[in-house]
């Protein structure tokens, strides 16, 4: 797995640094998405722009925040965000999902066909999400278990991506996530660990 990140980086090399400032982040491929991810002197500069507003800065950390960096997000990271997000209480459902109307709107989708849409494609993922949060709290969980959930949920999330592509169509759909939920989206990334978890995230834990 690692050689296969290794060379994924290598090869993009710094042309994919370009292509993310210039070109729609939802047509990236996954190996431009990494090369500028762990591009050394992108996160430094990351790094600089995120110290102004914010107390301490790890350093084996580098910031991606969405509203400027939406590229540097995997689709599974983004539907992981909006699946977590979208999963409320009744009273707090509809104001959550009110913010995303007017980008359902602009890709021609109905609005409430489009939740039934997300509230089926998700159903095992947030199911499992409850069992796992459950069981963190409850502080029962040995490490077979929590790798038997952390691999369910690798899956259904995946299983999730892939129904919601194929209803609303893989580009279009892909456009909604970096459009709508990436700017919504700020986290810290691991250099030395993600890159090989990311790839096969990516590809479903399979």
């Amino acid at each position: 797995m690692m050689k296969r990140v290794v060379m994924v980086l290598l090869v993009c090399g710094m042309c994919a640094i370009a292509f993310g400032a210039t070109e729609d982040p939802w047509l990236m491929s996954p190996g431009e998405r990494l090369a500028e991810r762990f591009s050394a002197q992108a996160m430094r500069e990351r790094e600089a722009a995120a110290r102004p507003t914010v107390r301490y800065v790890h350093p084996a950390f580098s910031p991606i925040f969405g509203d400027t960096h939406p590229h540097l997000f995997f689709p599974s990271e983004l539907v992981d965000h909006f699946l977590r997000q979208t999963d409320r209480l009744p009273s707090q459902r509809d104001r959550v999902r009110e913010q995303y109307r007017p980008a359902i709107a602009e890709a021609g989708w109905d609005y409430e066909r489009f939740w039934r849409a997300v509230e089926l494609a998700g159903t095992n993922y947030v199911a499992t999400k409850r069992v796992f949060q459950q069981q963190v709290t409850r502080g029962r969980m040995d490490p077979s278990e929590e790798a038997r959930l952390t691999l369910d949920l690798c899956r259904a999330r995946a299983a999730a991506l892939y129904s919601l592509r194929g209803e609303f169509g893989e580009v279009a759909f892909n456009k909604f996530l970096y459009t709508a939920v990436a700017p919504h989206v700020r986290m810290w990334s691991n250099s030395k660990r993600d890159a090989a978890m990311l790839v096969r995230i990516e590809g479903g834990c399979q």
